[in-house]
């Protein structure tokens, strides 16, 4: 039977960390490396040197960014985690608005320990916005955190206001607000160096949604303020972006991390076991999240009536973590455990024709380019994969895309049902 732990806890929007450990299941194993291991040793080895790191890749970021917190909470670093859009609008996003997020939850920070905070560049910097946009300051209330949280709701409820503030923050602002978020940061590790903290690392989430030309702005344009934060930084970064952009990650020396799909089977069809049992210890943690990790295969007639059944859902996520968890809750959503295949079949039934009805005329010919190894624009690329049209994996030799639809798209096209995206470096 199910509980309503068990139906949270299938929910694709509700989020693992390490306080739900019990969910929690290491993939390094099939993703070839533990990309937070890297990133986590990189700050812990440069504890009084800022560091500038950026996490790309499909699934699962903010799970493993909040492990990542977890563990470096552990080893004495104070960490503030940002997801950024439930502050502001992704796809309308700009620089001085992350900005002044980080201001605000640093501040939260600040003033929650030191009663009169002695700042220079903020004072000015905030009556400036407030005049820009013909706010009042909170008469008797000396928290600026609450003044610009004013000022991003002002943004958020009148989109005028953002055109008013791009422009006024490029051709006044740019270098003051810089100023203020510098002098926060450094008042705030200098604080926490002084309650033997080992110091801050503010990890900036949901970046990865951004299009092609906003990354371009934000990591292209902007790349040069978020490196000299002093702090260690952690930004997510969008799976596809521009060549220039890449270029100049590469000229600046950017770490660049990829948390990839899954392979769940490889270039010649062939399942790939490791990735597999992987996918079924994920599932098997939210259902059987009592029992433990060791138990759980065992005990899989408790969740399926078969173990095919859970092997054929995994099968059918193509290694996408989001997707998998999406049809697992579509299962419960039907009936109690365990799951039957008939369940099962339902589920991946509507969720193919409710994807395929998504396709438009041009979404084909886009298919069939990626699918035959021909060049395809980036955005479009990306908007196929978010619709999981599309899936991208990464193994020795390169990479390549694999589609659910690909018996459609390549009716009669003279292919294999799976090509590189591009010749192997």
């Amino acid at each position: 039977m199910s509980n309503p732990e068990t139906f949270l806890a299938c929910n694709p929007s509700y989020t693992i960390c390490l306080r739900t450990e019990n969910y929690y299941v290491n993939l390094a194993d099939g993703r070839g490396e533990d990309v937070i291991k890297r990133m986590r040793r990189m700050i812990a080895l440069s504890p009084n040197r800022p560091t500038y790191q950026l996490l790309s890749g499909h699934t699962g970021k903010t799970t493993e960014l909040l492990r990542l917190k977890a563990e470096l909470e552990q080893q004495g670093f104070m960490v503030i985690h940002i997801a950024v859009a439930q502050y502001l609008q992704i796809e309308d996003i700009s620089l001085c608005e992350i900005w002044l997020v980080l201001l605000k939850l640093i501040l939260c920070q600040l003033e929650k320990q030191v009663e009169a905070i002695a700042l220079k560049s903020l004072p000015d910097t905030i009556t400036e916005l407030e005049k820009c946009f013909k706010l009042s300051p909170p008469i008797g209330i000396p928290s600026y955190k609450i003044r610009l949280q004013n000022i991003l709701q002002n943004l958020q409820d009148f989109s005028n206001q953002r055109f008013k503030l791009l422009n006024f923050f490029e051709s006044r602002l740019k270098s003051s607000l810089f100023a203020a978020v510098e002098e926060v940061i450094t008042l705030e590790v200098d604080r926490l160096k002084r309650s033997h903290k080992k110091g801050l690392v503010v990890l900036i989430d949901n970046l990865d949604q951004l299009l092609v030309s906003q990354a371009d702005l934000i990591f292209g344009e902007g790349g040069k303020y978020l490196r000299q934060f002093p702090c260690h930084t952690v930004y997510t970064f969008p799976i596809v972006a521009s060549d220039d952009l890449k270029a100049q990650l590469q000229d600046y020396s950017s770490t660049l991390y990829h948390l990839s799909n899954l392979v769940i089977r490889d270039r010649q069809g062939e399942i790939n076991e490791v990735s597999l049992s992987l996918l079924c210890q994920l599932v098997l943690a939210r259902l059987l999240s009592h029992l433990e990790p060791e138990q759980r295969l065992s005990q899989v007639t408790e969740a399926f009536d078969s173990l095919n059944t859970l092997h054929r859902l995994c099968l059918a996520s193509y290694g996408h973590l989001t997707y998998l968890i999406s049809l697992l809750y579509g299962c419960i959503q039907r009936q109690s455990l365990p799951i039957a295949s008939t369940t099962v079949d339902q589920v991946l039934e509507t969720a193919r024709v409710t994807r395929i009805a998504t396709i438009i005329d041009g979404d084909w010919l886009s298919l069939q380019l990626a699918l035959t190894g021909q060049q395809l624009p980036l955005d479009q690329s990306a908007n196929l994969m978010r619709r999981l049209l599309l899936f991208e994996y990464h193994d020795a030799d390169g990479n390549w895309f694999v589609s659910p639809f690909s018996d459609i798209v390549l009716r009669g096209v003279n292919k294999p049902l799976m090509f590189y995206k591009n010749d192997p470096e």
